[in-house]
This record gives C-alpha cells, structure tokens and sequence, in this order.
C-alpha cells in the first residue's frame, strides 16, 4: 500500500512523509512530543507536500502545543494500591516482602511486587535488576 517515504523540515518541525494509494492528504501529529506524520497521495511530490503543510503549520503548531501541555501519568513510586496499567487494563499494586529475587505476578486485578525486605520502597531498581528492564517495561510501560 505504501509506496514511498521522505523527511523534511518545515519551520524548524520534522515532518515524516508517507506515499500512499490515497486521494487526500491527511496531516496527524502525534503525542507524546507532537511528532508529524503526513500521508500523502503517490500523486503530489515534495514540493506539493512542503506548500500544504505550510498551509496547515498554524494548526499543527497548536496540535503539538496541546500535546506538550497535557497532564502525563505522575511518576510512580512503588507502594501499595498504587495503580498501574497491565497491557491497558489498570491494577492496584501490592508489594510482598519476603527473601529470594524480586518479581511481578498480574493475579485478577492486583499486580503482585514480590520483593527482599531489604529493598526500600520506592526503588524501582529492584524491577529491572531483578526481572529484566525488557519484562518491567512490558508491565510498567
């Protein structure tokens, strides 16, 4: 479906280029940091492309100041019935002390912290030492 990509620079914002079977232009920018993506008609060439996204750099650069300015989850700091998001779905954490190597259990909608009693609260170092920072990125992305 896609035949073709660019990259150019408009007003000092990137803009990605897709080539597409299409009939119309569609201009998305992206969160988090307001990333812009065009899809364009394999038809119209850069400069075609460059000319309607000058057109439309007020609105995209309102777009990505709404994208700046949203509120972000808050940074989370590993205590119990702290809520974390699972693949989309929210779970309450629940951290277990007990002795061996710390790891992360999802049972219904709990996510289970098991963690040595020496480990502090709030260090979520014992995540990724102790189950991968790949698996801790799947569960806590």
């Amino acid at each position: 479906m896609s035949s073709g990509s660019a990259n150019f620079t408009v007003s000092g914002i990137n803009v990605d280029v897709v080539y597409k079977d299409i009939k119309n232009l569609h201009v998305g920018v992206y969160p988090p940091l307001g990333r812009v993506r065009v899809a364009a008609p394999t038809t119209f060439d850069d400069d075609k492309v460059r000319l309607a996204v000058v057109r439309r750099l007020s609105w995209i650069k309102r777009q990505r100041e709404l994208l700046r300015s949203a509120e972000r989850q808050s940074e989370r700091e590993m205590v119990p019935d702290e809520s974390h998001y699972v693949w989309g779905v929210r779970h309450r954490l629940k951290v277990i002390e007990r002795a061996g190597r710390p790891h992360l259990e999802v049972d219904g909608d709990r996510l289970l912290l098991y963690t040595p009693a020496e480990t502090a609260r709030g260090d979520e170092s014992c995540l990724t030492s102790g189950i991968g920072s790949n698996s801790a990125q799947r569960f806590l992305g």
